[in-house]
């Protein structure tokens, strides 16, 4: 019994000096996710929140609302607007917020921006094989991109070593799980990371499938890759289309090989393969056609008459005819309806040849 109860001594001060070293480098080095991942242990532990210490970078800017950008994050007196929080596994980041993340943050969200990416960087995967799932829960079914959201407006770099294998991406319309601790307003939206060391495959089958295309030759892929090149090589490719038309919600399933020992950041990938793909699966309306064919031809090599056709076709349009392509300063602006893909999976296979290659189908969701 006095062996017992001297290891239970030695496990609490085991466990004390933990927290205490969680809490003073969190305050040290301005971590918030550790912050908060000391005080849900705490909490967890005890069952109440431990006293906490001077703020983290406050705001000297008065608070205006529930969701006010100029709001403190962590105030010993008010509740925090998001929270966030790095299971024991260290494989995961969860995020719950009272506003969705925009491009460009200003005040507490751009805080929050900066602690997910650090929360991201933290994570160390097992193996070289890691694939990234990104879900956002919310009930929000307004007119956003599901990618911009979870990736773009973060910041790709953020996700660079957790992908190497592909990255998957989906958005639930539902009420996110319960925040641990209350936040200054409605808890609406929550973000989930997790790596793994093998891809998750979508829980779909060919029976939903819109249209798919077989593996063909690409040209090597960087997040500067613009949309117009995917396009190009989507509209000149054989594809078959399933349906006549969908105008619901879908996704996308893609197999990207590359060369063995390629470099890449997946994530960065998602943007210009989705605006490209989703794009050649439109037919434009005609609009400012002669300027945008003409910008289309200096950037593609193809000739204007061609790419009108491409432009014009509607023997794949499953998507519809629409004001698919703008001008916009010297080049154009692409506008499908690629804010209705709510899942989206990216593999990425690397390969014993020099060749690239891009395989994929959309499919329904109902």
């Amino acid at each position: 019994m006095e062996e017992l109860e001297n290891e239970v001594v030695r496990l609490r001060k085991l466990l004390a000096g933990t927290l205490d070293w969680m809490q003073q480098t969190a305050e040290q080095y301005q971590l918030r996710w550790l912050r908060a991942k000391y005080i849900a242990t705490y909490k967890e532990l005890t069952g109440g929140l431990p006293p906490l210490a001077k703020p983290l970078r406050p705001s000297h800017k008065p608070s205006r609302s529930a969701v006010d950008c100029n709001s403190p994050v962590i105030n010993d007196n008010t509740p925090p607007p998001y929270w966030m929080r790095v299971p024991q596994s260290d494989s995961t980041v969860e995020l719950w917020s009272t506003a969705r993340l925009p491009f460009e943050p200003k005040g507490w969200m751009r805080q929050m921006r900066d602690d997910l990416r650090q929360a991201l960087h933290q994570i160390r995967p097992e193996t070289d094989k890691s694939f990234l799932q990104a879900a956002y829960i919310s009930t929000d079914t307004g007119y956003f991109d599901t990618e911009n959201v979870l990736l773009y407006n973060v910041g790709v770099a953020a996700f660079k070593h957790l992908c190497l294998r592909g990255i998957s991406f989906k958005h639930i319309v539902q009420v996110p799980p319960s925040c641990p601790v209350t936040l200054s307003g409605e808890t609406a939206h929550f973000y989930r990371y997790k790596v793994t060391p093998t891809a998750t495959l979508p829980l779909t089958n060919d029976n939903d499938t819109i249209a798919k295309w077989p593996s063909n030759a690409c040209p090597p892929l960087t997040q500067s890759t613009k949309p117009h090149v995917i396009w190009g090589l989507l509209s000149q490719q054989v594809a078959t289309t399933i349906v006549r038309e969908w105008n619901g919600t879908f996704g996308l399933e893609l197999t990207l090989s590359v060369p063995k020992g390629a470099v890449l950041n997946t994530a960065g990938l998602v943007k210009p393969l989705l605006d490209g793909i989703v794009s050649s699966f439109h037919t434009h309306d005609g609009s400012h056609l002669s300027d945008v064919t003409n910008r289309l031809g200096s950037l593609t090599g193809l000739s204007s008459e061609y790419i009108e056709t491409l432009l014009m076709d509607s023997d794949k349009a499953v998507f519809g005819r629409k004001r698919l392509i703008y001008p916009r300063g010297h080049g154009v602006q692409w506008a499908p309806n690629d804010h209705h893909c709510v899942v989206a999976t990216l593999h990425v296979d690397y390969v014993d040849r020099k060749e690239w290659t891009l395989s994929g189908r959309l499919y329904a969701i109902p």
